[in-house]
Order: structure tokens, then sequence, then C-alpha cells
């Protein structure tokens, strides 16, 4: 009795998984997939690896290429206010308006128009030519005598009272020192101002400083170096950044934040921004690290000299790799696409060998069962119908022995 219940239960389970046509479909379905679930595992690795690699590249070319645009920028001002350094027209002007104020700090306006007319028709010329927004002339003494523009500046004493620790007053006394043009070091911007680059080159009359220009790197020009994100993606950005009063400040807008200029900041040593740091010192890197808002990025990190910047170009590991995953979901769409016509093959050959089996299988229960009356019709080809025609000649022979031995 336990036999006999135990039969409905187990039996088409086993038959199941002992059927002939599914282990054909199991066994094909295994060997059309295996390569491809081989090589998608194989690849995976390796799509990503030269994923990583093509896209470091491109990023390492582009850091590169926006370092040495900004690094050419500052080259360029810094060789425009070295080729007036002994221009007798800037010299003179120079002089002559400092003569202009006296003593008591009053100053001769006729003299200084008169100095004005002489030296604006110059001054505009140049700075149209070198394409300078602001071009600022000091005395000796540090006094703004001659600007191209509205600036507050005008006549200000940069090398006494509450300006002397300004940067540009700083630079003025490295430039009367050194007598080479030098870069100003930037504060921190102070209510929402974003303090200018400023190039302070020496005015010589024999070798002696009368004088200084000062030249304004404008901001535009700058961010419009950084700020382009061609061959970026959605996620990548380009910083600039330099070390103010032990801080690490960044210097441009991020992509995230176009205020961020000389307002985003960390102190050296901590744990944001570690690349740039290094940068800053002038260590460049490239890999994996992290962008301004501390996300997983792949990034190249380089300095700018001309500058005193650090420079660096990221772009998010999730889109980075977007298109690698986007290869291995093709790939899976392919092995899911193949099984289809794979199940379909194998069900018909599964189906000419075992529709031939399962007759033979049939005929021989009957005639284990003694029942010789119904003849065997061979089905499907190769060594199957051969199976069936063999096993009729056998059972005609077999009927016609019994036949004689009737009779």
């Amino acid at each position: 009795l336990p036999a006999r219940l135990s039969v409905p239960v187990t039996l088409p389970s086993m038959r199941f998984l002992t059927s002939l046509r599914v282990r054909l479909i199991l066994v094909l379905l295994f060997v059309a997939l295996a390569p491809l679930v081989t090589v998608l595992f194989v690849l995976k690795g390796r799509v990503e690896q030269s994923v990583e690699r093509s896209a470091l590249a491109t990023i390492a070319a582009i850091a590169e290429g926006k370092a040495a645009q900004l690094a050419a920028l500052g080259r360029e001002r810094v060789r425009q206010v070295a080729s007036i350094s002994r221009g007798v027209a800037f010299i003179d002007a120079v002089e002559s308006l400092s003569a202009a104020y006296r003593a008591d700090g009053s100053r001769d306006e006729a003299a200084i128009a008169a100095a004005l007319d002489r030296f604006r028709p110059r001054g505009e010329n140049w700075t149209k030519t070198n394409d300078i927004d602001l071009l600022l002339l000091a005395d000796r003494g540090g006094r703004i005598v001659y600007a191209s523009g509205d600036t507050p500046l005008l006549h200000a004493e940069l090398l006494s009272g509450g300006a002397a620790s300004s940067p540009l007053a700083r630079a003025l006394a490295k430039v009367r020192s050194t007598k080479t043009p030098a870069l100003t070091r930037p504060d921190i911007a102070a209510e929402g101002t974003r303090p200018h680059t400023d190039i302070v080159g020496p005015l010589l009359r024999n070798d002696e400083v009368v004088g200084f220009a000062i030249v304004k790197i404008d901001p535009a020009d700058i961010d419009r170096i950084v700020t382009d994100y061609t061959g970026l993606g959605a996620t990548g950005e380009t910083v600039c950044a330099t070390m103010i009063s032990g801080d690490i400040v960044l210097t441009t807008p991020t992509r995230a934040d176009r205020n961020g200029a000389y307002t985003l900041r960390a102190p050296m040593g901590s744990d944001a921004w570690k690349n740039l740091q290094g940068s800053v010192y002038g260590s460049p890197s490239r890999g994996r690290g992290v962008d301004t808002a501390n996300e997983p990025a792949l990034g190249a990190w380089t300095r700018v000299e001309s500058l005193g910047w650090a420079i660096g170009v990221t772009k998010r590991i999730d889109e980075v790799f977007a298109e690698a995953h986007a290869q291995e979901r093709a790939i899976l769409l392919v092995a899911a696409a193949a099984a289809l016509p794979v199940i379909l093959i194998a069900l018909l050959v599964a189906r000419s060998i075992a529709r031939p089996i399962h007759r033979a299988a049939d005929a021989s229960r009957r005639i284990a069962a003694g029942d010789l009356a119904e003849d065997i019709r061979p089905i499907g080809s190769g060594e199957p119908r051969a199976l069936l025609v063999t096993l009729r000649e056998a059972v005609r022979s077999h009927v016609g022995l019994l036949q004689r031995v009737k009779e």
C-alpha cells in the first residue's frame, strides 16, 4: 500500500527529471549559453578596467589641457606687464602723475589732467590691443596714480595704512625687491566679493624701480576655461584651488555652486580634497578620489605654476561605468534572446529522438504483456527509426514462429 500511494507523488517528478526531452533541452541550453555566460564573467572585470583606463586618460588629457590654458593666460599677462617695464610713455606718465601729488595729500588737478591728456591715448591703445580690462599704474611709493577704468583704488596708497597688508601691497614689495613681475596671492573673499588675481611688474629707469604696472586677470577669463565641461558628461567638473591662511580654498566655481569661488574651503591636512591639497604642493596625481561634493570619482589633479594654483578635473564613478554596465546588460539580453531559439531547436531535436524511443518503449510493454496483434510503425530517422524497424521485424518473426508452433 505505501508503494502504491507513493507512485502518483514521486513518479511524475522523476519522469520530468529523467525525461529524455528535458535532458536534451538542458544540455543544448548549457552548450549554447555557457560560452556567453563565461564571456560575460571573464570580460566583466576587463571591460571595467578598460573603461576606467580610457576614462582616466580622457580626464587627464582634459586636466592637462585646461592647466596649459590657465598657465598660458598667466604667462601672457606676465609677458604683457614685462613688455612695458621700460616703456618711456608709461615711465613718464607715472613720474608726471606722481609729481602732481603734494606732501599735504592734495593734488594738482591741472598737472594731473595735463599728464593724463598726454598718456591716456597711449594707455587706452595698449589696454585695447592686449585685451586688458583694467591697467593700474603706481608710483614708487605705492600710490595708484592712473587707472584705465573705474576703481576705488585710484589715489590709494598701497604701502601704508590698512592697505599695507593687502595681497597687492605684498606683491608691490616683492617686485620692488626682485625687479621682476609677480602675482598677487589672494585673500578670502569678503562679503561675497571675489578677489582678482593681479600681476604686478616694475617700471624701470636705469634699472631703478620708479613705479609699478598692475594688470588684473578677469575672473571671467578663468571661468571660461574652468567651466567648460566638454567631455565630462553630466557629473564631471573642473575646479581650481590654492592655499590661503592654512586652508585649501576653491578659487573657481563648482558645477553645483556657481558662487563657490573663494567661499568653499577646508583646513589643509584634513580629509577634504586630498588630491587638490597634494597638487597645491606640486604633487600631481590621477586615479580614484572624490569630487568637491565628496562623491567617488575618477580624476586628474595637477598644478598651474604661473598662477600658483592646483586644478582638478573629475567625473563620478557611476557615470564612468554606466557604459560598461550597459554593455553587460546588452550581453545578458543577447543571452536571453539566444535562449529562445535554443529551446525551440532543442524541442525539435528532442521530439525527433524521443518519439521513436517512446514508441519502441510502448511496443516493448505490449510485447511483454503478450500483445502481438498491433503492428509497429517506424517513425523518425537514423538510429531511433532503425530501432523500431528491428523491433517490428523481431515481433513479426516471433509471430511467425508462434504460428508455426501452433500449426
